[in-house]
């Protein structure tokens, strides 16, 4: 169709990500959007109307916001009588167009009016097509620079604003969005519908949520919220599981939040053709199909996980993220590292049989294993153009966030944490937090310094490993813990680097100590580089420094503290703590800081290991030292060890 170029001005940006970009001015704020779609699948296109009401700081000619490969047109600001048309210009660097009008725009209230048209794209970003069961569907998928693409929009996370959708389909799909449907009417045209969804809460751009299809759903409820598990019709039974899980998971955080569900719905939308595992756009959930569905007469246990899993990390980021959102991206552990951290604890109170603490060592040593690097990042990162906050969906951001959080949990403790947690939700719901109002929040609720400790974690990239003595002096235990950075990798030596101008890190790090024949551990923060720690108590012959495995950090015990532990380690640790020393000694030979003899030695204790995930991390290092540097002359000697060792536990299984 031939467009008449005086009518239209065309913001067509380059599809690839802008080398610099810059955040919008802050002059103009939205306040709420109302938002008409009318989507053509056949067509791959979508015609859009806009009206968002917004607040001037300060009297201004110019609005600028953002907007990507969209056609724009009659562009109005201000409402009836007073309302300008604004010249459109845009700026293909930072994703922009602004809006000029010819007379002053007062401080205060205005509107902004704009008509835009785009198409649906193949990029599985924007506002995307999708293809299944020989027919197309419309998808959204906006974090985290995208929602641009599909409509006009103050696309930064500071600039919530409630939405109001209504979207213009054929009469034979159905539209899924944030809010709940209100009214279904057929038209405009014939073999069209129009629905129109309920305004939502206060929520940031990239979680406006439209799919558009045949989707069907499984209905459910928990606590007065309707729950809906859809998919494609061929695969919409395969829902069941999630249905149930999504239910059990929803009751678990209206149990543990001040703050119940606050989105009056929630929709969880199996998606053909999507990019990310899934989305957590507020009350609409998109997800791939394979972290969502299965059969549930046949589904194993890494589906049954997977999809629990998958679910409590979504649905956590109701709270944290969509209720509660980082002010900037360089804050996306406030999301994501908290939907991991809390992912976990729905699961550990339904299924205790899944030895979740073992999930979550896992995740402790895959974040240790990346922070190791010379190149590794801190967890608040500065970052401005889309590329840059595209490359912090990361390990750290995920695994070393939800790592630091167990950590300052499990220093303050669990009920304390909780309280701070509510705090912090309290005090910013519908609005924006940032890493300094998070740890106030559970310093103020504890007295404990909070506010000291989690910003050398949070603020400074690499990891701590603590080297772990032990000195019997006067029938008194006295451990002498020392800190410095800690390097992976073969002939790092493990430790070195330094900080700004060249100063040597040194974090304030909580560190638990369980010693042999005590109940409770002992627990102090080493902020200076080594500091020496009196136990009450006659001598003990070994010491582990990660009680409950919730330290972010390396332990280096002296060789003499492996051999005592080596005999006790299934008996005196938990399956996480095992498999957090057994990881730790690991990276300890592979940075050349330990000797493969100091990991037999300790591996030596794991023969009758009966934690898969413990087992499957010896098991898997000891494969590699049999394959890769066992000699011909000492492969013989090690299988001989290792069958010695594991005769009792394949003898068990038979």
């Amino acid at each position: 169709m031939r467009l008449r170029v005086v009518a239209l001005v065309t913001v067509a940006l380059a599809a690839a990500l802008p080398s610099a970009a810059q955040q919008l001015p802050g002059i103009v704020r939205p306040e709420h959007y109302d938002l008409t779609f009318v989507v053509d699948l056949e067509r791959e296109r979508f015609d859009g109307t806009e009206t968002i009401r917004v607040q001037t700081s300060e009297p201004t000619t110019r609005v600028v916001l953002n907007a990507v490969d969209l056609q724009l047109r009659d562009v109005m600001i201000g409402s009836g009588a007073s309302a300008q048309k604004a010249a459109v210009t845009s700026d293909q660097s930072n994703q922009t167009a602004t809006l000029t009008v010819p007379k002053t725009l007062p401080k205060g209230a205005s509107e902004i009016h704009v008509r835009f048209s785009g198409v649906l794209n193949d990029q599985l970003r924007g506002f995307y097509i999708s293809k299944a069961n020989n027919r197309k569907y419309a998808v959204t998928q906006f974090e985290a620079t995208d929602a641009r693409r599909a409509f006009p929009c103050f696309d930064e996370p500071v600039y919530k604003a409630t939405f109001a959708l209504t979207v213009t389909l054929d009469r034979s799909d159905i539209a899924i969005s944030n809010g709940k449907v209100v009214s279904d009417t057929p038209g405009p045209r014939a073999g069209q519908h129009t629905m129109t969804f309920g305004t939502t809460a206060k929520m940031s751009s990239y979680l406006v949520a439209i799919a558009v299809g045949d989707f069907q759903c499984l209905n459910g409820r928990a606590e007065n919220v309707p729950v809906r598990i859809c998919a494609t019709p061929d695969k919409m039974a395969l829902g069941h599981i999630a249905l149930d899980d999504a239910l059990q998971i929803l009751e678990f955080y209206n149990g543990y939040y001040a703050i119940k569900y606050p989105f009056g719905k929630l929709d969880v939308v199996a998606v053909p053709d999507f990019a990310a595992g899934a989305m957590e756009n507020t009350g609409a959930i998109f997800y791939r199909e394979v972290d969502l569905l299965a059969d549930s007469t046949s589904a194993s246990l890494g589906a049954r996980k997977r999809i629990a899993g998958v679910l409590a990390h979504e649905m956590a980021h109701q709270w944290f993220g969509d209720l509660v959102t980082m002010q900037w991206w360089d804050d996306l552990w406030l999301n994501e590292g908290f939907a991991t951290w809390m992912a976990n604890k729905p699961l550990a109170a339904a299924h205790r049989d899944w030895n979740i603490g073992v999930d979550e060592a896992v995740e402790n040593q895959r974040a240790l294993d990346l922070d190791a690097l010379r190149s590794t990042r801190p967890i608040h990162a500065n970052v401005q153009t889309p590329s840059q906050i595209d490359e912090i969906f990361d390990a750290i951001t995920y695994e070393k966030g939800a790592s630091v959080l167990r950590m300052v949990e499990s220093y303050v403790g669990e009920a304390t944490f909780r309280r701070g947690v509510n705090a912090y939700l309290e005090a910013h719901a519908y609005g924006n937090a940032t890493s300094e109002d998070f740890w106030k929040a559970i310093a103020d609720t504890s007295g404990k310094p909070v506010e000291r400790i989690l910003p050398t974690f949070v603020n400074q990239p690499g990891v701590p490993v603590i080297d772990v003595s032990l000195a019997c002096t006067g029938n008194r235990t006295a451990v002498t813990l020392s800190q410095q950075r800690f390097l992976g990798g073969s002939g790092s030596g493990g430790s070195g680097g330094s900080g700004p101008e060249g100063t040597a890190e040194r974090w304030q790090v909580p560190i638990c100590i369980k010693a042999a024949g005590r109940s409770a551990p002992a627990c102090e923060v080493l902020s200076d580089t080594s500091r020496t720690i009196t136990l009450d108590g006659p001598c003990v012959p070994w010491v582990f420094a990660n009680a409950g495995a919730h330290g972010y950090y390396r332990t280096a015990h002296s060789s003499d503290i492996l051999r005592a532990i080596a005999p006790r380690v299934t008996a005196e640790l938990t399956p996480a703590e095992r498999l957090s020393l057994i990881g730790d000694e690991w990276a300890l030979v592979r940075a050349g800081r330990h000797s493969m003899a100091d990991y037999l030695t300790l591996v030596a204790g794991y023969g009758r290991e009966q934690s898969s995930g413990v087992l499957e991390e010896a098991t898997t290092r000891l494969r590699f030292v049999h394959d890769y540097l066992a000699t011909d002359a000492t492969r013989p000697p090690l299988e001989r060890f290792l069958r010695s060792l594991f005769r009792p536990l394949l003898g068990e299984v038979g």
